[in-house]
């Protein structure tokens, strides 16, 4: 696999990692300044997210900052993010709401890299609503373990909402999957959390991946 090389020399975007699996993910930029935040938002279009790159639990120290409309917006949040956490950001396109969930994989010592889908966003460990899989898992596979999460009734329809495009979450998950057997023996997590999905897909809007010391 080409990215084995890449990671080992650390020269590995997550992003661009899940991209080139499947998955779907926002357009993205990297900035270092104030002026860089601003050209990459001109190319990503507004509204944007604005993330900091400085640690991995970006939402748990004020690192996310959303639907931002605009220069002016975009400059105050950068130069207040900045201050406490430093200058390295993502710029990322905004994505519509929809159903969060958590996809990805750990290494196990004894088992070897496991699959794990779960209820995403901000509250994933509190839940605790995850399944776990062995891979490779098929596309019905994918569609069997998100039928088994509690939060299943929320991807076909809860009380009036539409229901979500539940292939396009299982082909995320068969992603995961095939990313996990190519490289479990390099990574030790790699994760997107939370995968967005809705009516008019699943997009990973934030991404973790973790390389093995």
């Amino acid at each position: 696999c080409r990215w084995t090389t890449r990671i080992a020399s650390g020269a590995v975007d997550a992003f661009e990692l899940f991209a080139d699996y499947g998955i779907a993910v926002p357009r993205s930029r990297r900035a270092g300044s104030l002026t860089e935040a601003l050209t990459a938002a001109g190319e990503v279009g507004y509204p944007v997210a604005l993330k900091t790159q400085a640690v991995s639990h970006k939402s748990d120290v004020g690192g996310v900052i959303l639907d931002l409309a605009d220069d002016a917006a975009l400059t105050a949040a950068y130069r207040a993010m900045s201050e406490s956490l430093g200058p390295k950001v993502s710029i990322d396109a905004m994505v519509a709401a929809g159903v969060e969930i958590s996809v990805g994989f750990v290494r196990d010592e004894a088992f070897g890299p496991l699959l794990v889908v779960a209820a995403g966003g901000v509250a994933v460990e509190l839940l605790g609503d995850r399944v776990v899989a062995c891979p490779p898992v098929s596309c019905t596979g994918a569609l069997d373990l998100l039928g088994t999460l509690r939060t299943a009734p929320l991807l076909t329809g809860w009380r009036g909402a539409a229901a979500v495009d539940i292939d396009a979450l299982a082909a995320v998950v068969v992603g995961f999957s095939q990313l996990a057997i190519e490289l479990g023996d390099v990574l030790d997590a790699a994760e997107a959390n939370p995968v967005i999905v809705s009516a008019g897909g699943a997009v990973a809007v934030d991404a973790l991946v973790i390389v093995r010391s």
